[in-house]
């Protein structure tokens, strides 16, 4: 009689293929959206790119790649970019803070980015003017 070493598990393994490309990595739970530190507003979109503005003014735009709770930030334009060789990417540890984002710095050649970005509450972005009082 022939052995199917596949024969238990054939139906099973579309399902499980399907249950672990839908379960939540680390990478999926970075908080995507934008957030507020002093006069600074930092925006993460969900195709990778980043920009950092000062009220209505672009400082930094670029890309990021998160990796369980760390992130590599890659300087592409603005004013405030760091560009050119050895200076890209910076490497931070990120943690979500109730919800307040942080940053640690792990590696970053950039002293511009790390003073911008590390070691400050950013708190979800709220538009100028807003009150948490109005109606």
């Amino acid at each position: 009689m022939p052995i199917h070493s596949r024969s238990g598990i054939g139906p099973a393994l579309p399902g499980f293929a399907i249950a672990l490309a839908l379960a939540s990595s680390p990478a999926s739970r970075f908080p995507v959206g934008s957030y507020d530190s002093d006069a600074y507003t930092l925006t993460f979109e969900k195709g990778g790119t980043f920009r950092y503005m000062k009220g209505e003014q672009l400082m930094v735009r670029g890309r990021y790649v998160v990796h369980d709770s760390t992130m590599s930030m890659t300087d592409r334009t603005g004013i405030d970019a760091c560009v050119g060789p050895h200076r890209n990417p910076g490497t931070y540890r990120w943690k979500l803070d109730g919800s307040a984002l942080w940053f640690t710095t792990l590696h970053d050649a950039c002293p511009d980015r790390i003073r911008g970005l590390a070691d400050q509450s950013w708190k979800p972005h709220r538009p100028r003017g807003y009150s948490s009082g109005s109606k």
